[in-house]
């Protein structure tokens, strides 16, 4: 026994320090590599302290201490990970050390592995452990927990809708308004004029009253030379002299300097002042531009591990986009998403989930520089298996057949507008088209104001709305559908 154990550090010996092969918790340990890599582990042990679930991984080479998030500790409670499991681990968080520190040393003791359940999956029994050939751990959008963390898998999707870009103000007193680009665009550019409006005022006032209380006992002409203070030097250029570029030729070079300087000093408190009066009358907004993509599964990815039942669709919301925009993202393309992070749905979300409302939507968040994506090869047989549909748009009379709450196309003839007035109202839009009996069908779509601005649109105009919700109305009138516009609505015409 002694015999091979001596064996066994000659190896390991050999490997590390005359070949120079690390193993992975040692590179990532001392710096060398990311925690991030797909990298399978082994459970040593478990164990319960504070509430808080805490094992030991190895990569049969080294250990280090992990946490286990709410998923996971579930997961052990119900006997899905054990001790001798191996996992597949991607996009953690190594935690308790700022720099590298060498295995086995009490300073590798401090530090923690975050282990989290959208970053985690079982491997097989024979999966050679430490880092992976493979770049990426594949799962689907089933597999994705709200409560998991963020998502260190990558996601292999397609493209289902495209939705235009939005600007969301966070206002004074903490709540969040939507606005369409359109409006966003006109309520920016009224607060540009009124910030440069403002601005000329101030700056004239400051002016004037810096005007009115120039100094009384002004230098002339035959004391102007044993002065060298620059306020006197600019009472007297500016005010006691006809002609202030004759005065100032008038001065010598160290009196000129003294002049600029004075007159930077004070061009410069100008300015400070004015911006802060500024400031306080017309605040700069707080906006952030995002737009949302509808994905799905692409669903022949050999990799992908599917943990749970049925499908699944997902929202992603791209945080300010810089440099792209929701036509870089073309329906029924694929991509390759990593690095998302997951926002709770809101309460209720199970009864929306048959009426296909956004809110029942998984709710995924793409924000640089930490999120990628990637253009992926598509195969349409492979789409044509998957959830995506082709966007179409539908006649008024078809709306009898849709779920209420469910995103439609709209197409129709424009029978008249309402325009609203208030951030608090709505916009009334009216569509109609007669059917082949010659019945007449009339849809009434709100645009919110505050969102979309008031709405004008010619009557007789044909006009398509994009991505509206349906949502009927008890005791309307026969042949009369209601709907309304959502963050993402387009109107078209």
């Amino acid at each position: 026994m002694a015999c091979s154990v001596v064996n066994r550090l000659l190896y390991r010996y050999e490997r590390e320090y005359v070949c120079g092969q690390r193993s992975a918790l040692k590179r990532v340990l001392e710096g060398d590599s990311s925690s991030q890599q797909l990298m399978v582990l082994c459970v040593a042990s478990v164990r319960c302290q504070d509430k808080a679930v805490q094992a030991e991984v190895t990569d049969g080479w080294y250990g280090v201490q992990a946490v286990l998030d709410p998923v996971l500790a579930q997961a052990h409670s119900k006997g899905r990970l054990r001790i001798g499991d191996k996992i597949a681990c991607a996009g953690l968080r190594l935690s308790g050390v700022t720099e590298g520190v060498p295995p086995l040393t009490e300073k590798a003791g401090h530090a923690r592995l975050m282990l989290n359940g959208n970053s985690v999956r079982r491997a097989p029994w024979d999966t050679k452990l430490g880092f992976q050939q493979r770049k990426a751990m594949f799962l689907s959008l089933s597999a994705i927990s709200e409560l998991g963390g963020p998502v260190g898998a990558a996601l292999d999707v397609v493209v289902m809708r495209s939705y235009p870009t939005l600007y969301m103000e966070t206002l004074s007193d903490g709540r969040r308004v939507m606005r369409s680009e359109k409006e966003e665009l006109r309520i920016s550019g009224a607060l540009v004029e009124k910030r440069a409006a403002l601005t000329q005022d101030l700056k004239e006032r400051q002016l004037m009253a810096r005007t009115k209380s120039a100094s009384s006992a002004r230098p002339t002409t035959s004391n102007i030379e044993a002065c060298h203070g620059g306020k006197e030097l600019y009472d007297y250029v500016m005010y006691s002299s006809a002609d202030s570029t004759e005065a100032r030729q008038q001065l010598t070079s160290t009196q000129v300097e003294a002049l600029d300087r004075y007159v930077a000093e004070q061009q410069a408190e100008i300015e400070v002042d004015v911006t802060e009066a500024v400031d306080k009358q017309a605040p700069q907004r707080q906006v952030r531009a995002l737009f949302k993509l509808l994905v799905c599964d692409y669903p022949s990815h050999k990799c992908k591990q599917v943990e749970a039942s049925g499908s699944q669709l997902a929202l992603i919301t791209v945080w300010g986009p810089r440099g792209i925009g929701p036509a870089d993202f073309t329906e029924g393309s694929r991509f390759l998403f990593t690095g998302l992070t997951v926002s709770p749905r809101k309460a209720g979300w199970q009864q929306m989930r048959s009426h296909h409302h956004q809110d029942a939507y998984l709710r995924l968040n793409f924000s640089l520089p930490g999120s990628h994506y990637r253009p992926m090869p598509v195969d349409q047989e492979i789409v044509q298996r998957s959830e995506y549909c082709e966007r179409g748009a539908l006649c008024i009379d078809e709306l009898c057949h849709i779920t209420p709450g469910q995103e439609v196309d709209l197409a129709g003839s424009v029978s008249g507008c309402q325009a609203g007035q208030y951030p608090s109202q709505s916009s009334i839009l009216h569509l109609s088209t007669t059917d082949e009996s010659g019945v007449s069908h009339i849809a009434l779509i709100e645009f919110p104001v505050i969102t979309y601005g008031a709405v004008s649109v010619a009557s007789g105009c044909l006009a398509t709305v994009r991505n509206c919700v349906y949502a009927p109305r008890a005791g309307a009138a026969p042949n009369t559908f209601y709907l309304k516009a959502g963050d993402g609505c387009e109107l078209l015409y």
